[in-house]
């Protein structure tokens, strides 16, 4: 029973540590985005 237990709380965090995985790569590609945008508009007053 003990085992049964442990393995559905350790699925469960294997799960809730995915999703959290996939929102940090979400916000990464977010902030790369908004880096890229802001370097596409600042290069024609760096010239």
């Amino acid at each position: 029973m003990v085992a049964a237990a442990d393995l559905a709380h350790r699925r469960t965090w294997e799960i809730s540590t995915a999703e959290a995985g996939a929102d940090h790569d979400a916000r990464d590609e977010a902030a790369r985005q908004a880096v890229e945008a802001f370097v596409t508009r600042a290069a024609p007053l760096v010239r």
